[in-house]
């Protein structure tokens, strides 16, 4: 498996993974409107602007596919994480998780990362060490559960 930054070329796949992984897991217990809002929010238009504003998205690649995603919006929220259905369990979503938390905390001083996380992957980001800070929300019709790892203060 290869890890790297995407690039706006890799925009199509990002996004049918997304919304592959979003349709199987997510948004199923969505309302009408909450399935909409978030699949609008996953579109390639969507992802090239998130792109364009600073957010950092990195790929998990095998035999050059595109089987993983994450990306980070101010280098402390965990905005997207998606794996493909077919490489569930192997490792993929903590192997992208920790290649970039890594990044993060080597460059900046950052204290907290946060996620908001869907039903499905509560037990993921628990085994990560995110904990639950609220009950379960919802905008839009999007539920979400409020989540925060708060990382040890460093020895100096």
């Amino acid at each position: 498996m290869n890890i790297r930054r995407a690039t706006t070329k890799d925009i199509a796949d990002i996004s049918a993974l997304m919304t592959r992984s979003a349709k199987e897991f997510i948004i199923n217990e969505f309302s009408a409107e909450g399935r909409k809002v978030f699949l609008n929010l996953i579109r390639k238009n969507v992802i090239r602007d998130y792109m364009e504003t600073g957010f950092v998205y990195h790929v998990a690649e095998i035999d050059d596919r595109i089987v993983g995603v994450i990306g980070m919006k101010n280098n402390n929220h965990l905005y997207h994480l998606f794996v493909d259905s077919l490489h569930h369990g192997r490792g993929i979503a903590g192997s992208l998780w920790q290649y970039v938390m890594k990044k993060i905390v080597e460059k900046q001083d950052v204290k907290e990362f946060i996620v908001n996380s869907s039903n499905y992957a509560i037990g993921m980001y628990e085994a990560f060490g995110f904990v639950q800070t609220e009950p379960m929300q919802e905008k839009n019709g999007v539920l979400y559960n409020p989540m925060v790892l708060r990382l040890a203060e460093k020895n100096t």
